[in-house]
């Protein structure tokens, strides 16, 4: 990888988790005002909210498996991990405009107070990016013969159970995020493929 190339991926990066922050402070204050100060708290009907249990205690188990699919790739192929990179600005500059241009009413459950690029908020909605990101990972570990299709769909599988039982996001936000993550993939929309190609 050259030079040139790593500074400008850096570059996007920076400026990309700087405009990303912006949204998230946006859609806080823009959901706070629209939704928290009228007087009926609006509610979403999610079948699987409405059929579940609430498990607060998973909430970050999701945080916890998207850290391991990270790590694997990171150790297994850092080639694979570049590549990853590239995948992933793509989908979350597309869930960018999903939660700017659309904002849902929190689940009345959530109390984030700051939303961050990390852990997300309470209304940064449609879709869930942390499905996408463990998906995309075991997708790409799959592809390169890291692991089978069974651990595939057991893993992600259970990231959005854990996702949805602790109503960090609606079904339909996991839902979104499958289709956006395998439609970014199989088309190649890759900001590391560019690079490569025009620098």
């Amino acid at each position: 990888m050259n030079k040139p190339r790593c500074i400008l991926l850096f570059t996007i990066l920076v400026l990309f988790l700087f405009t990303n922050k912006l949204i998230l402070n946006y859609i806080d204050h823009t959901g706070d005002n629209f939704y928290v100060k009228q007087s009926n708290f609006p509610t979403v009907y999610d079948i699987l909210h409405e059929t579940t249990p609430y498990i607060p205690m998973l909430e970050h188990i999701s945080d916890i498996i998207c850290i391991l699919l990270l790590l694997s790739l990171v150790i297994l192929d850092r080639k694979v991990f570049y590549y990853f990179i590239g995948f992933i600005i793509t989908i979350f500059i597309i869930r960018s405009i999903t939660i700017f241009v659309t904002v849902l009413p929190k689940n009345k459950k959530c109390n984030v107070k700051y939303a961050n690029m990390f852990r997300g908020g309470c209304y940064d909605k449609i879709f869930s990016g942390h499905f996408a990101t463990g998906l995309l990972a075991t997708v790409m570990l799959y592809s390169n013969n890291y692991i089978n299709m069974l651990f595939l769909l057991l893993i992600n599988f259970m990231n959005a159970l854990f996702i949805i039982l602790s109503r960090n996001h609606y079904t339909i936000d996991i839902i979104v995020a499958l289709f956006i993550t395998l439609f970014v993939y199989t088309n190649n929309l890759n900001i590391c493929r560019l690079l490569d190609k025009y620098i």
